[in-house]
């Protein structure tokens, strides 16, 4: 009798020592959901932050444990910033890539306006007008499609910086105006004073990595802007004219051209962007007050003639590629 007490005492010790240690792991490895602030950089708590509002529990807890590993890479980035030892920007540029196939494997490309993998350009949305003006710049510079393609990237990390900021700027304004209207004690607020000053610090290293990426950003369309054309299709036009077998004075003759379809490209852009104005108005008042249906069709034969031009031009340089093989 005493044996079978003994070993049913026992069994009860086990199975309570096993209840606890499975609400041990359990609180172990299941995030608080419900935690105003999970992880230390803000732009890790900005996803995190839209993904409890539209993802299952098991894809959040997924989600948790690689961004628990971005938060300590972007921590890692942000260290070797101070340090210099990212002169080459490579560690960057892998958190930021992990950053977006992140977002772009749990389906959140919506809340931070990044396209899918291998999206069309046309869907890059950004909301800075500072990074729009640069994109549209960049699109006409001549990048080829791989280098347009890492450029974009970069312009996606730019606008979630921006995000990351005003995020930010939000929480100080929100805990600012509570401060200060708050009647408590200095003593019993120090805490929350110390939180506002440590947020207006983070805002400057922000603003500070913001001002920096644009000047990048702004250095490479300059650098490109070098090239001798600066149209991508323009810019293949050359390359293959001087690699045929046109005389010297046939590839100046030929350049002059490419000058001129330049132009032509210039300005049925510009057409274009105007017509987009106008359209964005004409939405706004009605047909009446901000007609545009001329400018319409002259975006179209426009935009005829810049295909046209181009097709000569293309059968010329294969005209003398195919004579330097005779």
């Amino acid at each position: 009798m005493a044996t079978f007490i003994a070993s049913a005492a026992f069994v009860y010790i086990v199975l309570l020592s096993s209840v606890a240690t499975n609400k041990y792991d359990e609180k172990l490895n299941v995030p608080n959901f419900e935690s105003a602030k999970t992880f230390r950089m803000q732009k890790v708590n900005n996803l995190w932050e839209k993904a409890k509002k539209v993802l299952s529990a098991d894809r959040l807890s997924e989600l948790y444990q690689e961004l628990v590993n971005q938060d300590n890479l972007e921590k890692q980035v942000k260290k070797n910033k101070h340090t210099g030892l990212d002169d080459d920007g490579l560690l960057e540029a892998e958190a930021r890539d992990k950053f977006l196939d992140i977002i772009r494997r749990y389906k959140l490309e919506v809340y931070f306006n990044v396209p899918p993998a291998n999206g069309d350009d046309n869907k890059l949305m950004l909301r800075d007008e500072k990074l729009i003006h640069l994109w549209k710049k960049a699109q006409r510079a001549g990048f080829s499609g791989d280098e347009l393609q890492k450029l974009k990237e970069e312009f996606h990390h730019q606008q979630l910086k921006l995000d990351e900021y005003n995020a930010v700027k939000e929480e100080f304004d929100t805990l600012q105006g509570q401060l200060e209207n708050s009647l408590n004690e200095l003593e019993e607020s120090e805490g929350n004073w110390k939180e506002l000053h440590l947020k207006k610090k983070g805002m400057k290293t922000i603003h500070s990595e913001i001002k920096k990426g644009i000047e990048n950003l702004e250095k490479k369309l300059e650098g490109n802007s070098e090239r001798e054309f600066q149209d991508e299709r323009v810019y293949d036009l050359w390359l293959q004219a001087k690699q045929s077998n046109m005389t010297a004075a046939e590839l100046e003759t030929f350049k002059s051209e490419l000058k001129h379809f330049e132009h032509r490209i210039e300005k049925h852009g510009y057409l274009e962007e105007e017509l987009e104005h106008r359209a964005q108005y004409e939405n706004q008042y009605g047909d009446d007050e901000v007609p545009h249906k001329d400018l319409k069709e002259k975006v179209h034969l426009y935009g005829k003639k810049v295909k046209k031009h181009h097709e000569d031009l293309k059968h010329r340089v294969k005209m003398a590629t195919k004579h330097s093989e005779l």
